[in-house]
Formats: C-alpha cells, sequence, structure tokens
C-alpha cells in the first residue's frame, strides 16, 4: 500500500511506515484516517511498514483501546514510533511525524 508518492522527478519523500489493527474490534473509521494522512502530511509518503525495514518514522493505527497492533520485527527505533487510538490522536501524531522527518 503506497498513499502518496513524490511528484519531482528525481525527489524521493520519506517514507513513513504504516502498521495497522486487525480491525477485529474499531471504534471509529480507521480507514478514513488513513485516507487523510498524505493530504495533511504531504512532505511523505506512507507506506505498508514490512519487518526490517528502516523508514523515517512508523506509525502504528490502533481501531480500538486494546492497542495490539504489532510492533514485532519493525526496524524503526522507538523515538520514530507515533501511535494513534482515536480520530482525536490524529493533528497531535501529524505534528509529531513533521517534527520527526526534519531531523
Amino acid at each position: 500500500m503506497c498513499l502518496s508518492e513524490s511528484t519531482a522527478p528525481g525527489k524521493k519523500l520519506p517514507e513513513i511506515g504504516l502498521r495497522l489493527c486487525g480491525a477485529c474490534n474499531l471504534t471509529y473509521d480507521r480507514d478514513d484516517l488513513v485516507r487523510r494522512l498524505p493530504g495533511l502530511l504531504p512532505e511523505a509518503s506512507f507506506v505498508t511498514a514490512q519487518s526490517g525495514i528502516r523508514y523515517a518514522a512508523l506509525l502504528v493505527v490502533h481501531g480500538c483501546p486494546n492497542a495490539c497492533t504489532s510492533e514485532f520485527n519493525l526496524a524503526v527505533p522507538e523515538n520514530r514510533r507515533v501511535r494513534i487510538g482515536s480520530p482525536e490522536d490524529l493533528p497531535a501524531a501529524v505534528e509529531q511525524l513533521r517534527r520527526i522527518i526534519r531531523m
């Protein structure tokens, strides 16, 4: 899943790995929130996080308060990981991601 890509030739945007929960107990429209990400943070691209790959940052989207989304085997340091557990977390998460990719 690639949610956004650079439009400038030769310019690659920093990749943010995206890890979603299994959607077993959703309490909000997680997919809608994810679809909004490229418009809120156009200076990065969002890709499905794969084990062992380093990304500029990692965004973990929990669909309910259980927060059971797996972060196992992800090669992104803890200080570059951002978590969302509800739509209310989105603005702060976007700002945190923006700060991380500017580091």
